[in-house]
């Protein structure tokens, strides 16, 4: 019984991971799209002055 429980906890750990790992990564690229959008609209209001 305890053979078993240790591998499903090891595999329970690692999805956390990497479901993290992925969020991690599109919340960087979700930020620095925005980021970049905000820069454009910057250039936009500098263009119409």
């Amino acid at each position: 019984m305890d053979i078993m429980i240790i591998p499903i906890i090891i595999l329970v750990i690692y999805t956390i991971l990497f479901i993290g790992a992925i969020a991690l990564i599109i919340w960087a690229i979700s930020s620095r799209l925005k980021e970049k959008k905000e820069e454009k609209d910057k250039l936009d209001k500098y263009k119409k002055y």
